[in-house]
């Protein structure tokens, strides 16, 4: 076998006190991301009124659409409960938008 061989596991020994946890580090460490997820982020943008009413008009036409394409598919051929059940969500999605409330 050459010198230069690397295996894909390495077997070299480890040095067991350097692996070694130190609790009072565990607790700082604990501690500062407890703290770090207690602060806002303050790189986060706020959402504009204007944009998120914008997206809440475009989601309810866009359901409206749906639902209105829907119904003669629930006689005619395609998923018309399926495109019922999603452009409702849609409209539930964007009256929730334009009243202001949180989406996912």
């Amino acid at each position: 076998m050459p010198e230069d061989f690397d295996p894909i596991i390495d077997v070299t020994p480890v040095d067991s006190q350097a692996t070694r946890l130190n609790p009072d580090d565990v607790q700082a460490e604990y501690v500062r991301r407890a703290q770090a997820q207690a602060q806002p982020q303050s790189n986060q943008m706020p959402r504009s009124g204007a944009k998120s009413a914008l997206s809440g008009i475009v989601l309810a036409i866009v359901g409206v659409l749906l639902v209105l394409i829907g119904v003669p598919m629930l006689i005619l051929p395609g998923p018309g409960l399926l495109t019922i059940i999603i452009g409702v969500v849609l409209i539930a999605v964007g009256i929730g938008r334009l009243r202001g409330k949180k989406s996912r």
